[in-house]
């Protein structure tokens, strides 16, 4: 497994919790992330009403806020620095997530379940249990010095009993199978929206929280997302979204309104030719959907240039090299060989189904800026804007494409 995959999951993991407080904010309130914790919750006067510290382990084995780790002790610790600083008052809300449950007798599963009292005996148990094996690994000649940083941070946090019985008393361990994006559609109130639409809308979100994050950090701010800025970017998507579905008709009403016959299409057409040409299961059926895409396209062209759309055949054209564009970068991706000749038939062959499916299933694009990313109902557009330019051809599968076609 990369060494990369742990921390970059983890990253993504904080984001998406922070998506979830963004999408259950109240008026006026915000959220920071990585700021004064993983995650933080403000009041309208700026003050912190919750933090959340959130870990992420993507072993099958993996165990967070266990009694001896480091998750633990530091987040203690900090939680504890951010009281004594002020950042943090006794009303503010203590949350710790994992998507691994926590070991048995955890005391990160205790806290704010058991008295203080029991709670400072168990803290002093797991000290003197870590003091016993540095003694036994001293008597064996063996340095401790991981287990000397537990005690020391577990030291830290016994040098302040008032700020850590803040913790205790407002303290609470959340949902190891808790279901983030569940909980984000919850808030979002996307009925109506099948779920591939859901899962473009989260995803775009998402990644509209990551990347303004990051400017906030390079221009050196705090990287808080207000309920307001919530609001207008949620907004501004469903619209996007309501826009895609209002100006393409769904693929369904073409099929069943109009006189579309897969058998009426000429078989010498150029890009049903590139597709009989790959070596392929169910080759057949693949040109008959793809005939469908061509022609509902076509049909859909005429209806909105037509029409008082707001599309023009040049906005068509413009997508159209966009298309090209995503094709040329696909193929590069896919013949890595200096020479064509380097390849074998049966290899480019291979290549052929690879980028076919790739463009075909796999390719997710927006018409324009304005408009969301192609579902399932309107994708004949992209789809059949692609088996167009095939026939030209000023596009193929196959890597000796414009040789076979040309």
């Amino acid at each position: 497994m990369s060494t990369a995959k742990g921390p970059s999951s983890g990253y993504i993991y904080q984001f998406e919790i922070a998506l979830w407080q963004l999408s259950s904010l109240e008026d006026n309130q915000s959220i920071s992330i990585e700021s004064i914790d993983d995650i933080g919750k403000l009041d309208e006067k700026g003050t912190y009403i919750a933090t959340i510290q959130a870990k992420h382990s993507i072993s099958s084995s993996g165990k967070s806020f266990g009694n001896t780790s480091e998750d633990l002790w530091k987040t203690l610790n900090i939680w504890i620095k951010n009281i004594r600083d002020g950042k943090l008052t006794s009303d503010n809300k203590f949350y710790a997530n994992s998507n691994k449950k926590p070991p048995k007798n955890s005391i990160i599963e205790k806290l704010g379940k058991i008295s203080f009292d029991e709670l400072l005996a168990e803290i002093e148990s797991i000290k003197a249990t870590q003091k016993l094996k540095i003694e036994q690994n001293d008597l064996k000649g063996e340095d401790s010095p991981t287990i000397k940083k537990t005690i020391s941070r577990i030291d830290n946090t016994l040098l302040y009993k008032k700020e850590l019985k803040i913790i205790s008393q407002n303290f609470e361990l959340l949902d190891e199978n808790i279901d983030v994006k569940s909980l984000v559609f919850n808030k979002m109130n996307l009925g109506g929206y099948s779920d591939n639409q859901k899962d473009n809308f989260y995803h775009t979100f998402l990644g509209w929280v990551q990347d303004k994050s990051k400017q906030f950090w390079i221009n050196g701010s705090d990287a808080i997302f207000s309920k307001k800025e919530y609001d207008i970017k949620f907004n501004s998507l469903r619209d996007i979204h309501l826009l895609n579905k209002l100006i393409f008709r769904k693929k369904d009403l073409l099929e069943n309104g109009t006189l579309i016959d897969p058998q009426s299409i000429n078989k010498d057409q150029t890009f049903i030719k590139q597709i009989l040409d790959i070596d392929r299961f169910q080759k057949n059926e693949i040109v008959e959907e793809a005939i469908i895409d061509y022609l509902c396209r076509d049909i859909e062209i005429a209806h909105l240039i037509n029409s008082s759309s707001p599309l023009t055949r040049e906005d068509f054209k413009k997508f159209e090299e966009n298309c090209i564009k995503k094709w040329k970068n696909i193929l590069r991706k896919h013949i890595t060989k200096p020479k064509i000749q380097d390849y074998t038939i049966e290899e480019l062959n291979q290549i052929s189904i690879t980028i076919y499916d790739e463009v075909m299933t796999s390719l997710n694009m927006s018409f324009q800026d304005d408009f969301g990313i192609f579902n399932d109902s309107n994708k004949y557009i992209q789809n059949g804007t692609f088996l167009s330019l095939s026939d030209v051809p000023v596009i193929g599968w196959h890597p000796e494409w414009e040789r076979k076609y040309k």
